[in-house]
């Protein structure tokens, strides 16, 4: 697949022909916007959505877990919980 995607970028980065260095320039252009997109994963101990980082409705309810799923260069952002310690008896 990497192979595939190596030759198609050859083809279309010819610099004889402007118009399919256009298309190449677009490419590259929506990949890193596409890749800063999803660079933040979020925890929350009590999001209810999907659990899977995307967003602090969907947050992982666990950080470890995101963690594990974290890519090179991605930031995971943790709820702040404050919590109040019942006294000892």
């Amino acid at each position: 697949m990497v192979e595939h995607f190596f030759q198609k970028l050859t083809k279309i980065t010819n610099p004889q022909n402007p118009r399919t260095m256009k298309k190449a320039i677009l490419f590259l252009l929506f990949l890193t916007t596409t890749n800063s997109i999803f660079a933040q994963l979020y925890v929350d101990k009590d999001a209810t959505g999907s659990n899977n980082g995307s967003s602090w409705a969907n947050a992982y309810t666990d950080l470890q877990a995101a963690i594990n799923n974290a890519s090179a260069g991605q930031q995971i952002f943790v709820k702040k919980v404050l919590t109040t310690l019942a006294p000892a008896l």
